[in-house]
């Protein structure tokens, strides 16, 4: 599987890890090789504000091996992995 990761990173491209929990990771749906956004919210001057980071990112490993057939309950990826390029790490 390591290798097969390698592969997929070509140059000027890193993988990043990030936490995410079951909204983030829409419910455990999304799964390798999906594309996603990645996007921010938080505080400024007192407001809430959200803002896209990233488009169309290319999600490489999810920490948990989840069942297509998902079901409440069952586990759902604490850390995804995303293949972004230089310029945007």
């Amino acid at each position: 599987l390591a290798g097969a990761i390698r592969e997929e990173i070509q140059k000027g491209y890193v993988a990043v890890t990030i936490r995410v929990n079951e909204v983030s990771a829409n419910a455990g749906l999304i799964r390798p090789g999906d594309f996603v956004n990645v996007g921010w919210t938080g505080r400024k001057n007192g407001e809430l504000v959200s803002t896209i980071l990233m488009q169309n990112i290319k999600v490489l490993l999810s920490d948990r091996d989840i069942d297509p057939n998902w079901k409440s309950g069952m586990p759902i990826p604490t850390t995804i992995t995303l293949l972004v390029t230089l310029e945007d790490y």
